[in-house]
């Protein structure tokens, strides 16, 4: 439901967000309340030869936030995304 809404472009904050403050982060928010598992996205940006637009979006860790703010913890896994580098391949 989320993957589609990003596709259609008609997500609320309340199911996916990308953090300004961690460029190239976001994140998929799974449930509210007591159970608040997100899934923390790494996102790219680019345009093909043909110019078209795309958003990569790699779904990197699953993690179960307990407060409203960002703590610690969630912050250096923002900060580590950032960082991965992943190899990609089209098919054809």
């Amino acid at each position: 439901m989320i993957v589609e809404g990003i596709f259609r472009n008609t997500i609320t904050r309340d199911m996916y967000e990308e953090y300004s403050e961690y460029p190239g982060t976001g994140t998929m928010k799974l449930s509210k309340g007591s159970d608040n598992y997100r899934i923390y996205c790494k996102i790219e940006r680019f345009t093909k030869k043909d110019a078209t637009k795309v958003k990569r979006i790699v779904l990197s860790r699953l993690h179960h936030k307990k407060d409203q703010k960002l703590s610690k913890k969630e912050i250096n896994i923002l900060s580590s995304i950032q960082n991965y580098d992943y190899e990609y391949k089209e098919w054809s």
